[in-house]
């Protein structure tokens, strides 16, 4: 069910993916930039389209398959495939890979980065299933429908990170934290993982993604407020519609998300315009897109939602 205003949040929905498509068409068909587009676009267009879709309005909006296609083109353009491994986030890579593949759509780098993923998380290694760098990998898949239940959990509890916490906290420590409820929560679909915690779990959440939000750190922002929507599904609590509301206010006139007034003017002076759009905006508008969606669509998970994969035969060869 979809708890927004429809019309008006459509139209937020619909201005953030013609930026995302018109940036996919501006962006140079070669290197970092093109890469980095085409994995956001395709993830940020698919939430916009689904999320509209959910409004019930009609807008006049490029085709998916349309702008998949052409992602998927820019991509397979790349010289080497180590290049798109160390342009694009490893979890991105097996989330696009899954909606190309769905429309019938083959990057061979990002399906022979499926294939190898799959081959290793399947050994029944006793060191890689105590690898706890995999355990997002295994968990992401699982959700996906890929993978079984993973058989290895962290040792670290969330409550025990979360109240070792001392302000300000660092970067690293915060985002530590942000991986590790996102994994045990199964991104908001694993409900025993969810009922499990205390109330003031998900307050020590929704305070640090205020914190976030004022340092201008978006995606630390919005990957909190994910998880405090997570956190409060099974439970009569008040959201904050507040923080929706002001992710909204960050929309800029082409329809982007963010305000990075000295971070662009240094990107501005080192490259073009379009590097600061790829590197700041972009990451930044797909985040607020799918932050949007799991706040306005009642139990709509991004991972459950994804189309079914279809493991090649050949994966293990």
């Amino acid at each position: 069910m979809f708890t927004g205003k429809s019309r008006q949040d459509a139209r937020i929905l619909a201005e953030a993916r013609s930026w995302l498509t018109d940036l996919l068409q501006r962006v140079p068909p070669h290197g970092n930039a093109a890469l980095r587009t085409s994995s956001y676009a395709v993830l940020g267009c698919w939430i916009a389209d689904t999320t509209i879709a959910a409004t019930e309005t009609s807008l006049d909006v490029t085709p998916f398959l349309e702008t998949a296609s052409l992602a998927s083109e820019l991509m397979s353009l790349a010289e080497n495939e180590k290049y798109i491994l160390s342009s694009v986030d490893s979890s991105l890579m097996l989330v696009v890979e899954v909606l190309l593949s769905s429309y019938g759509l083959t990057v061979p780098a990002l399906r022979r980065f499926m294939s190898e993923t799959l081959e290793i998380l399947s050994r029944r290694d006793s060191a890689l299933l105590a690898d706890s760098s995999l355990f997002e990998k295994r968990m992401l898949l699982h959700c996906m429908g890929i993978l079984p239940s993973p058989d290895v959990y962290p040792k670290d509890e969330v409550r025990d990170v979360l109240t070792g916490l001392s302000l300000p906290v660092t970067a690293g420590q915060l985002y530590r934290v942000i991986a590790l409820i996102e994994c045990l929560t199964g991104w908001g679909t694993w409900t025993r993982g969810i009922e499990a915690y205390e109330p003031w779990v998900n307050e020590m959440v929704t305070g640090l993604a205020v914190h976030c939000f004022k340092r201008n750190d978006l995606n630390g922002g919005t990957r909190l407020l994910r998880l405090s929507e997570y956190l409060g599904a099974s439970k009569v609590e008040r959201k904050r519609s507040d923080l929706y509301t002001y992710l909204c206010t960050l929309q800029n006139l082409k329809g982007a998300f963010g305000w990075f007034g000295p971070e662009e003017v240094e990107l501005r002076r080192l490259s073009s315009e379009s590097l600061a759009e790829v590197e700041l905006y972009l990451p930044a508008t797909v985040d607020c897109l799918w932050t949007l969606a799991e706040g306005w669509m009642t139990g709509w998970r991004l991972v459950a939602e994804l189309p079914r994969y279809e493991i090649p035969s050949d994966h293990f060869g």
